[in-house]
């Protein structure tokens, strides 16, 4: 029983991702390891979270520049939450203009803006409630970076992979058909050597 629970499960979860924001993303795009994929959203709604958390704390300050990292922290870790929660916060009218925004991002872009979130806060108020939040984010864009390089990768390891296969089909069919000329060239010429004589005089 618990391994069919267990096989439903991981069967379902990669549906269950794909559907969570695929929106307009590429096809080459959407084809990265599901595990990949779940692993860059966890680290991104862990850290989105903890951004707002850790920027309301941050406002409880009397300095100005903590106080506008802190209000950075919830607007990033907001915008965060929508682009990875798009199933989820299309239930609030409120976010339907961002979520129809997040759905169009691709790996790079949402890479550049889960590096931004990480590291303005930190330059404008140093915490270390902060940095792990920040590293959250950064492990969550270095994920994306690398579903993006690696699907380019493959793609060109598989039309190399198809233009060797083409080549060297070509290649068998053109022995082929040098031994098929090899062959009937003797019959060729055996047949041209035999003659019959037709004005034979008795």
């Amino acid at each position: 029983m618990g391994q069919v629970i267990a096989s439903r499960f991981s069967g379902a979860l990669p549906s269950l991702i794909t559907a969570s924001g695929a929106g307009d993303v590429p096809a080459e795009e959407r084809n990265a390891a599901w595990y990949v994929k779940l692993g860059a959203k966890i680290l991104a709604i862990i850290g989105g979270l903890g951004a707002v958390i850790v920027g309301v704390i941050t406002l409880i300050s009397f300095s100005l520049s903590c106080i506008i990292a802190g209000i950075l922290m919830i607007l990033s870790g907001i915008f965060v939450l929508i682009i990875e929660m798009q199933t989820f916060c299309s239930a609030f009218s409120v976010f339907a203009v961002i979520i129809k925004m997040a759905e169009k991002i691709t790996y790079l872009p949402k890479a550049i803006i889960y590096i931004a979130a990480a590291i303005l806060p930190l330059c404008l108020c140093f915490s270390i409630s902060a940095v792990i939040t920040g590293l959250l984010l950064i492990g969550a864009a270095l994920l994306n970076v690398y579903m993006m390089v690696g699907q380019k990768w493959c793609g060109r390891a598989d039309s190399n992979k198809n233009n060797a296969a083409s080549a060297a089909s070509q290649a068998e069919q053109g022995v082929h058909f040098s031994n098929v000329q090899s062959q009937q060239q003797p019959q060729q010429q055996q047949k041209s050597g035999i003659t019959i004589p037709l004005n034979l005089k008795f």
